[in-house]
């Protein structure tokens, strides 16, 4: 650029710091924090509270941690090897230092002008899909400082569904689509272990420079989970930073999470609504590789009686006493009783089992208690001359739509045409149907079909007991009279 040229354009002032000492009062751009996640998993909530630290900035996603690698593999490439790299190679960065000089030379260049207009000091990365890449990028960066956040993977997938109605396409999801046709909860499970696989490989060969989050542990409590996370980059913590986060404003020039934007604060609801991902679509090897990366995770594993839980006991991570609030990825506990134990502690006990923490009242299973009563209750009666005796029972559960611990059940006894209240679900004879309090009044109120509600997994049925001596479809005409959704035929 000539004299003239270069004093006709206004440059920032940018002091890029060199060592430690001078970090205090610089731009520090080795010491980048990268999130590596997958899809619907949080990223966009966890770039939010990054991006309202004074000392951070974390833009929309760049892909730039790939467009690196790419730079350095294309710098090795054109520099004129004997032979082409290795594929390992370069996944793992093995990098001539005149190509890591060319790659950092473009970003530092790129996020010093950023970082000056934004008026911050480091530079975060949020984008899906770089774990495959990390290791490379390390090699460049090799200060980075890896966030690396974990969804259950049934959640994952609800998440998904939700986020593409008219058909799952995009974060990455398409050529998983394309090799599971007609099946996309199937395609979303196998997006999920590849990406966590990689994830926890990258992890666990680089425990120094990892910090593993949980997506429950991040909404549960934002402020104790964003102060792990700035302990682990080395920036101070941040009060209030779950409402903070809301108040400052972000760029949404870049891929996101759509509904972050009409958000006002940290919410958990959506923790547990993958109980409504049917299991038996999700083939049996892909759900044993699942389980297996749940279980390395902490997580809840998914088995047959997945969708008989209801939200709020599944699935947050358990993690033993020592690892909480460690720096580090600390040691899951990987164990069936491990993952019980961490639905009970997440709050999706049941009413008055024992917790020391009783939830708040529910009026909405209060009332959902009288109107489910007082349907069967009158529909058995009213047909007690021409119902047909049938062995067995069917289980109605309703746990609370709201958040709480609380849950409600009903025993129906379909020999006697009883209904009562009580705890035990487990009877041999039972068949369950299980929802939330709003998917139960939905249905009884008529705005929602049986069959759809079941078909959307909004209410979730167990397999017909082999003791109850009844096919599915019978099962579904009495439920559906037994609620009075219908009426049987008088007798003639």
């Amino acid at each position: 650029m000539s004299a003239q040229s270069s004093t006709s354009v206004s440059e920032p002032a940018i002091t890029v710091a060199s060592d430690a000492g001078e970090r205090a009062g610089g731009l520090v751009l080795d010491e980048p924090v990268v999130i590596l996640t997958a899809a619907r998993s949080g990223s966009t909530l966890l770039r939010f509270l990054l991006d309202a630290h004074p000392v951070l900035a974390c833009p929309p996603e760049t892909n730039l941690v790939k467009t690196t690698v790419q730079l350095a593999a294309t710098w090795r490439l054109l520099d004129g090897p004997a032979e082409l790299p290795a594929a390992e190679d370069q996944a793992q960065g093995q990098f001539p230092a005149e190509a890591i000089a060319a790659a950092r030379s473009m970003l530092d260049g790129m996020f010093a002008r950023y970082l000056t207009r934004r008026g911050k000091l480091r530079w975060c990365e949020k984008s899906l899909g770089t774990a495959i890449v990390a290791e490379a990028f390390r090699a460049i960066y090799p200060k980075t400082r890896f966030v690396c956040l974990y969804r259950h993977c049934m959640d994952m997938v609800a998440s998904g569904v939700e986020a593409c109605p008219w058909g799952v396409a995009g974060y990455g999801f398409d050529p998983y689509v394309s090799n599971s046709p007609g099946n996309n909860a199937a395609a979303l499970v196998h997006y999920w272990a590849d990406h966590t696989a990689a994830m926890l490989e990258f992890e666990e060969a680089n425990p120094d420079a990892c910090l593993r989050v949980h997506y429950e542990d991040l909404v549960a409590d934002p402020g104790t989970a964003a102060a792990r996370i700035f302990s682990f980059a080395g920036v101070p913590e941040v009060p209030d930073i779950g409402k903070l986060c809301f108040a400052v404003g972000h760029e949404r020039n870049g891929p996101g999470d759509y509904k972050i934007w009409a958000t006002g604060r940290v919410s958990a609801n959506s923790v547990g609504r993958g109980v409504h991902v049917p299991v038996g679509v999700i083939p049996a090897p892909l759900l044993g590789v699942v389980n297996e990366l749940l279980g390395k995770l902490g997580y809840a594993t998914v088995g047959e009686g997945w969708n008989q839980q209801g939200a709020r006991s599944v699935p947050r991570p358990h993690r033993p006493a020592a690892d909480e609030g460690a720096a580090g990825a600390g040691a899951p506990a990987g164990t069936a009783d491990a993952c019980e134990r961490a639905g009970t502690a997440g709050g999706g006990g049941t009413a008055g089992s024992g917790d020391a923490r009783p939830a708040a009242p529910d009026p909405e299973l209060d009332a959902l208690d009288t109107l489910l009563t007082a349907r069967i209750e009158a529909s058995m009666s009213t047909h007690v001359t021409n119902r047909p005796r049938q062995p067995g029972s069917i289980v109605f559960i309703a746990h609370s739509a709201n958040g709480t611990a609380h849950e409600r059940t009903w025993h129906l006894d379909l020999e006697e045409g009883v209904l009562t209240r009580r705890a035990d679900t487990a009877a041999e004879d039972a068949w369950r149907i299980i929802g939330d309090s709003q998917a139960w009044r939905s249905v009884l109120d008529g705005e929602i079909n049986l069959g759809v509600a079941l078909r959307r997994g909004e209410l979730r049925c167990g397999k017909v007991p082999e003791a109850n001596g009844l096919r599915e479809d019978t099962c579904l005409t009495i439920l559906t009279h037994a609620l009075g959704l219908t009426h049987l035929p008088a007798a003639g």
